[in-house]
């Protein structure tokens, strides 16, 4: 059909999560080796138009800011060529430590990564 398959937005969401986390600094392979955990819990993609084969696309990310011990992350694909707006979405990912489970209150070094990340944008 000439269009990409709409399981690749998800794919796309996730590039920009991991771009806007190394900005961020914070270290979701480090996370790992402690056994800490950020699993998708929420999903969601709006189609507005099809991004064609061999398209360049932007991904713009941002993050809410945290409650709790969750983060919500939004995203906008956009074509590059126009600056056309593809597809808008959202995750939401708890924090899961192995052995605990799923914890309410989040740790203080990436509560304060992610302050001061935010803050530097606004």
């Amino acid at each position: 059909m000439g269009v990409v398959h709409h399981s690749r937005y998800f794919v796309w969401f996730e590039m920009g999560r991991i771009e806007f986390a190394r900005r961020a600094m914070l270290d979701f392979k480090g996370m790992e080796k402690q056994r800490t955990y950020l699993p998708v819990i929420d999903a969601k993609c709006k189609y507005r138009k099809s991004a064609l084969f061999d398209d360049e696309i932007i991904i713009r990310t941002s993050l809410e800011i945290p409650k709790m011990a969750r983060l919500s992350f939004c995203y906008e694909i956009f074509r590059k060529q126009g600056h056309e707006r593809l597809a808008s979405g959202s995750t939401i990912h708890a924090i899961l430590v192995e052995g605990k489970g799923l914890i309410i209150g989040m740790p203080e070094e990436m509560k304060n990564k992610i302050s001061d990340f935010l803050y530097q944008l606004s």
